[in-house]
């Protein structure tokens, strides 16, 4: 069994909403999710932590710039189209500037904040009300995380 490993922020607005992108890749297109994205590509070497990471995904995906605040949870699940694990690391975030939807990603059809009871209502790609529940329950943790020199 291989794992792909991603990693994504939550971030709410000053009304308790949260941020979502809905996407336009063809086996997704139209589901909602929150801005994710793989840690590392074999077509591309990034010299990042996953911190990092997450921070880029969420620029490319919703153009804010934000701030990792917190760990919120590690959660896995069986990926949809091939034999791998999904692994997805995903962190608190706060809003540090950008426009919202000023994105050229053409996997990212929008990106809007919605309530808890709205996302309920919408089709979602993963089980973002699990993490959003882990969130409103304990919140994130401070945790440090650092990439580690070979």
């Amino acid at each position: 069994m291989s794992v792909h490993l991603g990693t994504g922020c939550l971030i709410t607005n000053s009304k308790g909403e949260y941020l979502l992108i809905q996407e336009a890749k063809e086996h997704v297109k139209g589901k909602w999710n929150l801005p994710t994205g793989g840690y590392s590509r074999e077509d591309e070497a990034y010299d990042e932590t996953i911190r990092e990471a997450a921070v880029r995904e969420t620029l490319e995906e919703s153009g804010l710039k934000t701030k990792i605040e917190g760990l919120i949870g590690v959660y896995t699940r069986n990926a949809q189209r091939t034999d791998k694990k999904n692994v997805n690391i995903i962190f608190e975030a706060s809003k540090e500037g950008g426009e919202l939807g000023n994105v050229e990603d053409d996997e990212i059809m929008d990106a809007k904040y919605f309530s808890k009871s709205e996302i309920k209502n919408l089709e979602l790609r993963f089980d973002i009300i699990k993490i959003i529940n882990d969130f409103e329950r304990i919140g994130s943790q401070k945790t440090n995380i650092k990439q580690l020199k070979f």
